[in-house]
């Protein structure tokens, strides 16, 4: 007996195993390595409203807030050439643009329509950064877990594929008129329970006491008249 009882536990366990780390490889990749050029790609972000510099995977944001995202590119021993980024956003979080490549300002291209930054030498570095602003979700309510998608692709290398986390707390309430059936019309015979219950009870007996009969004649005798 106790066998089989630890055995249902192990297997209990197993799937919860299972159940949560499933769930969290689901939560997305921040980091990417291609083994065949050592490039690895990272992405991080972070809340510039909230104050907070250290970059993560993931943010928490409220609406309003503003937000900037950073990709790493780093190559190993052999250049890569042809590199294209694109990014895909939710329908909330609007690029905001101050779009940074290598430190420089002085791009006016779109990364939600792609961008290709060119070559990167071996053992180089290249950086993108941009801002993103984040607005409430009219369909939710709650926090919400958002993703913010980035492929990456390149002459030398296969699609590598990036996400990084925003965590809203969409706790912004819409005002406006409503309607809810509660079964009150503010009309006395029909809202009232007691006056149907009454006419029930009323038939009811004059039913059974056979007076109903008695009151149908004495109905006759008035409509002859």
């Amino acid at each position: 007996m106790k066998n089989i009882f630890s055995k249902i536990i192990f297997s209990v366990l197993v799937l919860v195993i299972f159940f949560f780390s499933t769930n969290s490889a689901s939560a997305g990749v921040s980091s990417t390595c291609y083994s065949g050029t050592n490039l690895c790609v990272t992405k991080r972000v972070i809340n510039l409203t909230s104050g907070n510099i250290n970059w993560q995977p993931s943010v928490n944001a409220n609406p309003y807030d503003t937000l900037s995202f950073v990709i790493t590119l780093q190559t190993g021993n052999q250049a890569v050439n042809n590199v294209t980024i694109k990014e895909y956003l939710p329908s909330n979080l609007v690029y905001a643009g101050n779009l940074l490549i290598n430190s420089n300002l002085n791009y006016t291209n779109n990364p939600i329509n792609g961008i290709n930054i060119g070559t990167i030498p071996a053992n180089g570095i290249a950086t993108i950064s941009y801002q993103v602003k984040v607005y409430p979700l009219s369909t939710s309510y709650g926090t919400i877990s958002l993703s913010a998608e980035s492929v990456i692709t390149s002459n030398e290398t296969p699609t590598q594929n990036l996400s990084t986390q925003v965590i809203l707390n969409n706790q912004q309430i819409y005002y406006g008129a409503t309607y809810l059936s509660t079964g009150i019309t503010n009309n006395l015979i029909i809202d009232s329970f007691f006056i149907p219950l009454f006419l029930l009870i009323i038939f009811s007996w004059l039913y059974f006491s056979g007076r109903i009969y008695k009151f149908s004649d004495w109905i006759s005798k008035k409509i002859k008249k």
